[in-house]
């Protein structure tokens, strides 16, 4: 007989005003691998309605009726465990107050905080900090999307055993990612640089921006596809306008899946020049596509990306380096051919939904 798991996370198959993001794919992912052949899994959907957030109270009537629902599973659906997949601010909260309910229901908690902005609002809550140390002692496991962040897990309280915070690098279903890596090109020809997240300040788009506005006036044959939305898309547009960069620089909007694929294959670098991350899914989606990725050290990137090896790390908001990395792979095709082929080896390798699925099985 199945076991009955709540499990509350992102199940759309993107978000109302078309995006799609790192936890929708991680929840899905999971609900349809063979987990359901043993588990069955009740879904409370928490997928965000847009970016940026909609007004305070849409979410707290949304927020509601989720309660109300989980509420209802606990007392009447047989739960035996509870997974909660949470991003930062609002949801951290919403997701840690049912671990604090399932807990007083009797369930086993298992959670997976999934959002780099989460450090920053960390370190400038003493209530969030406080709040955070009682929604770990009431989880019986910890998902920490790699060892930096298990570190900082585990400090806020010293006095969880070690057990409970397991590292499960993000995974990826290598499914319509794989390509053939093309030839190296000659450096004269058209460099063609890829920006795919959400447009806003903590993702670095203005650091991107900024970086291929120097390379094109320092006459680099450059073009560069944005696509994402957000509340920096009009900024970005006017950028664009006031630089003289309407032939180089396209703003392309959504991207769903199929596009997003289509980007990474058809683009040789992609640059994830974040402030803030979890654990990048889209780095491992590019990589795995067979597109240069660089990168900012950001939280766990340093450990996915070993430099001029499977992608290349710059130092967080330095534009500078930025600029240095991608002159590099401009002058030396062959160089960027290697990293490409390197990024695909490494994420076969250690970032497969297989084993993601058996460390899953493990502690559900």
């Amino acid at each position: 007989m199945k076991k009955n798991v709540l499990f509350v996370g992102a199940f759309r198959n993107q978000t109302e005003d078309g995006g799609y993001g790192g936890q929708i794919f991680a929840c899905n992912s999971l609900v349809n691998s063979d987990l359901k052949n043993k588990y069955n899994f009740i879904l409370i959907d928490t997928t965000s309605i847009s970016i940026p957030s909609p007004p305070l109270h849409i979410r707290l009537f949304k927020g509601l009726n989720r309660d109300f629902l989980f509420k209802k599973h606990l007392l009447f659906s047989k739960v035996n465990t509870v997974l909660l997949f949470s991003s930062s601010g609002f949801s951290f909260f919403e997701k840690g107050l049912m671990a604090l309910i399932a807990k007083l229901f009797g369930k086993r908690v298992i959670f997976a905080p999934r959002s780099g902005l989460l450090l920053e609002q960390i370190k400038a809550s003493f209530f969030l900090r406080s709040f955070l140390k009682y929604v770990i002692r009431s989880s019986d496991f910890w998902i920490c999307q790699g060892e930096v962040w298990k570190k900082l897990y585990k400090g806020i309280d010293i006095k969880q055993p070690e057990s409970k915070f397991v590292v499960i690098n993000n995974w990826i279903n290598s499914e319509n990612y794989l390509k053939t890596i093309p030839k190296a090109d000659n450096k004269d020809e058209e460099l063609k640089i890829l920006y795919l997240g959400w447009l806003e300040k903590y993702k670095g788009i203005e650091d991107f921006l900024n970086a291929v506005n120097v390379l094109i006036k320092k006459g680099f044959n450059i073009r560069s596809e944005i696509y994402g939305n957000g509340s920096l898309f009009d900024w970005c547009k006017e950028y664009i306008i006031k630089n003289n960069l309407e032939n180089n620089v396209f703003m392309m909007g959504w991207a769903n899946h199929e596009t997003k694929i289509s980007a990474f294959h058809n683009n040789d670098i992609f640059v994830l020049p974040s402030h803030a991350e979890g654990f990048p899914n889209v780095v491992l989606e590019a990589m795995l596509s067979g597109i240069c990725v660089i990168a900012s050290n950001v939280s766990s990137v340093p450990e996915l990306i070993k430099d001029n090896d499977n992608g290349m790390i710059y130092e967080m908001k330095n534009v500078n380096q930025l600029i240095e990395k991608i002159e590099i792979l401009n002058n030396d095709r062959v160089l960027l051919k290697n990293i490409s082929e390197n990024g695909i080896d490494n994420v076969m390798e250690k970032h497969s939904l297989y084993n993601a699925i058996i460390s899953f099985k493990k502690i559900l």
